[in-house]
Parts: C-alpha cells; sequence; structure tokens
C-alpha cells in the first residue's frame, strides 16, 4: 500500500511539472532507495509504538512520559526518513527533481507535525485526568493531521502513471514488502 500510494505521489508530481529537469538516479534505484528507508521508518514507528505499550503507564505521569517518548522515537525516524529520502537523489524522469522534492517536503510535513505534537505533550499537566485527555487529543491530532497530509496527497495522484517510477516500484522488492 505504501509502495503503491508513493509510486502514485511521485506520477502526480512528474506529469503535472512543464519543465524537465537535469536528473541523476535511475528510477530502479530511487526506487529501492526510498521502499528501503520507507519501510525502516516503519519498523522503527513499530518498534517505538510496541515499546512503549509494552508496559502501560499507571499514572497519567507515567502517560505523559512514554507519549512525549514515543513521539521523540517518531521524530527521529522521520528525520533519518527525510535525509535518507534526500539521499536517494533525483529519479531520472522527467521532473525527477519535484518528484524528489515533494516526496521529501510530504515528510517533512510529518516531521513537523510529529514536533508539535511533543511541544503539546510536553504541556499536558499530568495531574490533571481530564486536561490530560484534552490535551493529548489535541496531540494526536496534529499527528494525524501531519501524517493525513502524506495520505491526502498520495489519494490525489492515484489515477496517473509515470512508466519508468511505477515500473520500477512494481519490480522493487523492499516496495512489494510494504504493501505485504
Amino acid at each position: 500500500m505504501i509502495a503503491a500510494a508513493v509510486t502514485c505521489l511521485l506520477a502526480t508530481s512528474a506529469a503535472s511539472a512543464g519543465a524537465a529537469v537535469p536528473t541523476k538516479t535511475k528510477p530502479a534505484k530511487f526506487a529501492a532507495s526510498v521502499c528501503t528507508s520507507l519501510g525502516d521508518w516503519v519498523t522503527k514507528i513499530e518498534a517505538a509504538a510496541e515499546k512503549a505499550s509494552a508496559t502501560p503507564p499507571t499514572t497519567p505521569a507515567a502517560g505523559k512520559k512514554a507519549l512525549v517518548k514515543l513521539v521523540g522515537s517518531a521524530i527521529g525516524a522521520t528525520k533519518t526518513l527525510v535525509a535518507k529520502l534526500k539521499k536517494a537523489g533525483t529519479p531520472a524522469v522527467e521532473d525527477g527533481a519535484l518528484v524528489a522534492s515533494t516526496v521529501t517536503q510530504q515528510f517533512k510535513a510529518v516531521q513537523s507535525a510529529l514536533t508539535s505534537a511533543r511541544v503539546t505533550l510536553k504541556q499536558i499537566p499530568a495531574d490533571d485526568p481530564v486536561a490530560f485527555v484534552a490535551q493529548s487529543r489535541t496531540a494526536q491530532d496534529a499527528i494525524e493531521s501531519g501524517l493525513e497530509g502524506v495520505s491526502g496527497a498520495l489519494d490525489a495522484a492515484s489515477n496517473l502513471d509515470v512508466a519508468p517510477l511505477a515500473e520500477a516500484f512494481n519490480a522493487e522488492s523492499s516496495c512489494a514488502a510494504l504493501t505485504g
């Protein structure tokens, strides 16, 4: 699912731009790098969530601490992902720079949303259960907003296709692993 969504995002970016930009990374190498990086990100996020849920907090203060730590882990994983996406280069397709930039910018938005959520979580009063629940929801909304931004961009691209990138993403085993 993630690989198909990334392929669609890439297709939309390349299909909607006007001018060609010099490129340097073959589509297959770009797809492998992007999907491997996304797979690593998903693994890190899942591991952090699993670790956080292994010992449920017994107090609001412990819950706050666990949430701040979980979001911090997600921020770190997303920062690493953004660096890896930049390192993936520019795919050798028309408007490849725009394609690469679009993918990176979407995850920078996720990183920003997570950072905002962490600020909110740190301000939650742990001694007031009602405020804790309300402000935790605000933080959750900020995270979901960042993720919806990525999801929305990917959904909008679902009917477009750039053959070299689509073929590369469809042929890449690390992309298939994301959809399984």
